[in-house]
């Protein structure tokens, strides 16, 4: 058999390659119509269920409460890091009130002292007292801190001052503290 022969018109073939040209046309239009909807009701529902206008109001109102703090915050901020070089400051500083306390502990009761000076690089005391006996009391025990080097580098008595009216006599020390 032959294969050339065309049962079919030539005028009947064009018109059947534009009947499915339309068909399929008419398929991509319904499919893309189709796309379309669906695409549009789905940005629908998400506006529609979106909570953006909840985060609008709740960002401007986290402006508003910024700005409102702000000044609030730096002062914070600043007492924040004021305070800590504070701490720096008194973490770096020597404590006296031991020296103080052991002095005190040593003083006779008879003892009185007429001016105390107490800083890093010395310590200048002058007692008062109506007997040499408590005096010495003292400064033995203070010289004995001096030897164990508890309290004191090194100690000097500066003067010794007898007040014949009053009947007591004043000591001044000088101390080096360790």
């Amino acid at each position: 058999m032959n294969k050339d022969i065309n049962l079919v018109s030539s005028k009947r073939r064009g018109s059947a390659d534009a009947e499915r040209s339309l068909k399929i046309t008419k398929i991509i239009a319904f499919i893309s119509l189709a796309c379309v909807a669906s695409i549009s009701l789905l940005f629908f529902f998400l506006d529609k269920n979106s909570s953006l206008p909840t985060l609008k109001t709740q960002e401007t109102n986290l402006i508003a409460n910024m700005t409102y703090l702000h000044p609030k915050i730096a002062q914070y901020l600043i007492l924040k890091e004021r305070l800590q070089s504070i701490d720096t400051i008194i973490s770096g500083r020597t404590s006296y009130e031991d020296s103080i306390s052991q002095i005190i502990k040593a003083l006779p009761s008879s003892v009185v002292v007429a001016s105390f000076s107490f800083n890093q690089k010395a310590v200048s005391l002058t007692l008062v007292t109506p007997s040499l006996q408590d005096a010495n009391s003292f400064i033995d025990a203070m010289i004995s801190k001096v030897n164990n080097r508890q309290l004191f580098r090194k100690m000097t008595i500066d003067n010794i001052i007898a007040d014949e009216k009053s009947g007591k006599y004043t000591v001044l020390i000088d101390a080096i503290p360790l």
